[in-house]
């Protein structure tokens, strides 16, 4: 899930109705939205967005949220994949050497067992 191409978050922003803008027209001062510069009437436009959003049916909204925090997340969900990836690698290595000790696992659900449930 690598980050979008520029054309593609020039699209997206054509969807939204967000037109950036460099300079203020109307004599309003554009509001700043990380890189980009948003009119008053663009931000509003947001509001639209979020007033379409919050109707939709729940499940729509959950795919909307999890995208949106995915969106946020990842830069950081790389790193944290290719850690695991390389932890992964680490132990199937050491199982492979001999050198990682294992268990059975009847014998680990059976301590857990107890140890969760006192059976």
């Amino acid at each position: 899930m690598g980050g979008e191409a520029p054309q593609d978050r020039v699209q997206v922003l054509r969807e939204l109705k967000l037109r950036p803008r460099r300079s203020s027209a109307d004599g309003q001062e554009p509001t700043s939205v990380g890189t980009m510069r948003y009119t008053p009437q663009a931000m509003m436009d947001t509001v639209t967005l979020l007033e379409h959003a919050l109707s939709l049916p729940e499940h729509e909204r959950a795919k909307i949220a999890a995208r949106l925090l995915e969106s946020l997340d990842e830069e950081t969900q790389s790193d944290v994949d290719a850690a695991w990836a390389a932890e992964i690698e680490r132990r199937c290595a050491a199982v492979d050497a001999g050198t990682l000790a294992t268990s059975d696992w009847n014998d680990v659900r059976a301590r857990i067992e107890r140890e969760i449930f006192g059976r």
